[in-house]
């Protein structure tokens, strides 16, 4: 038995596709656990990332009739959406890349240069993967332990250079120049040490707070937003879903802890953890 994702309308075997909406029909099986909609692109594209998914293991991919646009969906069971979502996003960034690639070949050097002189422009936002002050900290002392220990060992060998107790010199004995450049350089990795370390100590401390934050707002997003309030978010696709109700979550907790002035990643990274416990 076969069904149409789409309008649930059933099928026998032997059709492909429904009268209806023209959709590629589905095994009853699959559609009883549940199809979701992956993307929308056009429909060339659309099968190869079917193809992609299918290679990647993943099973019941469908895709649905081009429209006027020539616009095709791509669906999967509902348990492995978030999975296949992720997967989908990849192959499209490598669709989007190539593609790029393609059109970079064929154009001319005045056209390449024209784009390099917008492109510079412009303001590129920075990225939203959020990093703890903890990491930050041992960022941070990683750094301070190496450039210390370069720049002592630089001052040392400068100095040992200078008055011919190595079996080689910088520039030649007795060359102030290559020396005092050698020694500046150094010298300058040696301070970078110390304030990497003094930095050590100043994520350490807000470490500490952020946990504590931290904390706090999980206690509430556990409380606020259960598995029964945030199912009372519908919407026409799982993604749809995700989207309306993170909107909502985020929406929520930057208004109860204004005051906190949080920053946005921390939160989205908290917020992400909290769906993925309650949906993932």
């Amino acid at each position: 038995m076969k069904i149409c994702p789409k309008c649930k309308n059933e099928y026998r075997e032997g059709i492909t596709h429904c009268a209806d909406c023209d959709c590629e029909l589905v095994d009853v099986n699959a559609e009883k656990q549940k199809v979701s909609q992956l993307v929308e692109t056009p429909y060339p594209v659309a099968m190869r990332a079917k193809e992609y998914l299918e290679y990647c293991k993943f099973e019941d991919i469908s895709v649905d009739e081009p429209d006027e646009e020539g616009m095709a969906r791509v669906f999967c069971r509902e348990k492995d959406y978030k999975a296949a979502l992720k997967q989908v996003q990849v192959f499209l960034c490598e669709e989007a890349r190539q593609a790029m690639e393609g059109k970079l070949s064929q154009m001319s050097e005045e056209e390449l240069e024209e784009m390099k002189e917008e492109a510079s422009g412009k303001v590129f936002s920075p990225s939203n993967i959020y990093q703890n002050y903890e990491a930050k900290a041992a960022e941070n002392k990683a750094s301070a332990y190496c450039f210390l220990a370069l720049g002592a060992l630089g001052v040392a060998v400068v100095i040992l250079s200078w008055f011919g107790k190595l079996p080689f010199s910088i520039g030649g004995s007795g060359n102030w120049f290559s020396h005092g450049v050698m020694l500046i350089i150094f010298i300058i990795f040696f301070i970078v040490g110390i304030i990497s370390a003094k930095s050590v100590g100043k994520y350490k401390a807000l470490a500490g707070k952020e946990a504590d934050t931290q904390s706090e707002l999980v206690a509430y997003l556990e409380e606020a937003f259960t598995s029964e309030v945030l199912s009372e978010i519908e919407a026409d696709t799982e993604e749809e879903a995700y989207f309306k109700r993170m909107n909502y979550m985020r929406s929520q907790v930057l208004d109860k802890y204004a005051e906190y002035e949080l920053d946005v990643s921390f939160v989205e990274s908290l917020l992400d953890e909290h769906y993925d416990k309650l949906f993932g």
